[in-house]
C-alpha cells in the first residue's frame, strides 16, 4: 500500500485559560489540512514535539523554561507579545495559531513517511523484581488502529488488507469479505500499519468497497479469543455507551452480568471482577473489547460499598409529601398510619 506523507506531532498545551485551549483545538484539527497528524496532549508529556504555553501564569512560564531546557519547540502566548516567531500575542485567533504552529512544525523536523514502522519486540520475560510491574506486548491489529478523528489507519498482513475509520466506526474490506479471517488473525502482530487523513483514504476506496461494523467485529474477536483482543487504559474506570450491537447469544454467558453493570455506571476491572465473581483475566477481555469497540466512557469508579443515604427533609411540607405518597402504597413512616 502507499499513500501519501504525512507528519506526526505531538503538541503539548500548559498555562492557557479557555479560550486559548479551544483555538488551539481547532488550529490542531486544521492541521490535518496539511497532512499533519497533530495530538494534543497534557504537559509534561513523552515525545512532546512543541509545547504552546501561556506565559502569563506561573505553571505556563514554568513549563516554557523546562520545554526550552529539554529541546522542545515553545510557542509562548504572551500579553506583550513582540511578533517573534515563538510568541503570540494574548488573544491570538485560530488562524494566527495555525500559522504559527505549521511554520514552528515545518523547521523543527522533516515529514516523515507512513511506512509501517518496526514493530515493538516481544519483551523478555521479567525477573522477580519486575514481575509487579505491567508488561508491554506487541502490538496487535487493534492497537495499531488510530483514535484521532480524521485519520484512518489502513493495515496489510499477508493476503488480509482493511482500513479503519474508528471515528465513524467502520471497517473497509475488499469485495470478497475478510470479516471471519481478520477474527482469527485479530492477535496477529506482522501487520504492516499506515495512518492517513480521510481525504487522502477516498481515492483508495475502490480497493476496498465492502463496509462492516467496526463494533460487531470488535465483539466476536473478543467472544472468540483467549486473551484481551487489545491493550486497554489501566488506570482509568469504564463505562459502557449502550449495549453491544452483536447478538447476545453470541457472547459468553459470563458476559452478560458484568455488561449490564458497566451499563449503569463505570467501574474499575477489579472492582467490577470481584462484584461478579469472575477472574480479572476474564474482566481485562470485557474491559479491552469496551475501549476497542468505541463504546467506553471513562468516568470515576465507585466501589460496591453502600453508602447511608442523606437524613431525609424533616420540614412539615416534605413530610406531609413523603406520608402522602407511602399511603399510597401502603406504607408508613415513624410507626405511625395516621
Amino acid at each position: 500500500m502507499t499513500s501519501p506523507r504525512y507528519q506526526h506531532a505531538s503538541i503539548a498545551a500548559a498555562g492557557l485559560d479557555l479560550l486559548h485551549m479551544t483555538r488551539l483545538k481547532v488550529a490542531c484539527s486544521l492541521l490535518m489540512a496539511e497532512r499533519v497528524h497533530a495530538e494534543l496532549h497534557d504537559w509534561p508529556g513523552a515525545d512532546i514535539r512543541l509545547l504552546v504555553a501561556g506565559v502569563d501564569t506561573a505553571p505556563g512560564a514554568a513549563a516554557a523554561a523546562e520545554g526550552r531546557d529539554t529541546g522542545v519547540a515553545v510557542l509562548s502566548i504572551a500579553r506583550n507579545g513582540h511578533g517573534n516567531v515563538d510568541v503570540l500575542h494574548h488573544g491570538a485567533t485560530v488562524k494566527d495559531m495555525f500559522d504559527r504552529l505549521l511554520r514552528l512544525l515545518a523547521d523543527d523536523a522533516p515529514v516523515v513517511a507512513t511506512t509501517a514502522a518496526p514493530l515493538p519486540q516481544r519483551p523478555s520475560p521479567p525477573d522477580a523484581s519486575e514481575r509487579s510491574q505491567p508488561v508491554s506486548r506487541a502490538r496487535r491489529l487493534l492497537d495499531q488502529v488510530a483514535t484521532a478523528s480524521g485519520i484512518v489507519t489502513l493495515l496489510e498482513c499477508g493476503d488480509l488488507r482493511l482500513a479503519v475509520d474508528r471515528d465513524r466506526g467502520v471497517l473497509h474490506l475488499p469485495d470478497d469479505g475478510a470479516d471471519v479471517a481478520l477474527v482469527q488473525a485479530c492477535e496477529r502482530t506482522d501487520w504492516r500499519v499506515e495512518h492517513v487523513a480521510r481525504a487522502a483514504f477516498d481515492p483508495m476506496r475502490a480497493g476496498l468497497p465492502a463496509v462492516a461494523p467496526l463494533e460487531t467485529f470488535v465483539w466476536q474477536a473478543a467472544s472468540q479469543s483467549a486473551h484481551p483482543i487489545g491493550e486497554r487504559p489501566v488506570a482509568d474506570a469504564l463505562g459502557l455507551k449502550g449495549w453491544p450491537a452483536v447478538d447476545a447469544d453470541l457472547l459468553p454467558a459470563g458476559w452478560i452480568l458484568p455488561l449490564a453493570c458497566l451499563l449503569q455506571r463505570p467501574w474499575s476491572c477489579l472492582a467490577l471482577a470481584e462484584t461478579c465473581g469472575l477472574a480479572e483475566t476474564e474482566m481485562a477481555r470485557i474491559f479491552a473489547a469496551v475501549h476497542h469497540s468505541g463504546l467506553a466512557h471513562v468516568g470515576e469508579s465507585r466501589t460496591s460499598r453502600v453508602t447511608p443515604a442523606p437524613a431525609p427533609d424533616r420540614s412539615p411540607a416534605s413530610a406531609g409529601l413523603l406520608a402522602r405518597v407511602a399511603r399510597r402504597f401502603g406504607l408508613h413512616f415513624g410507626g405511625s398510619r395516621g
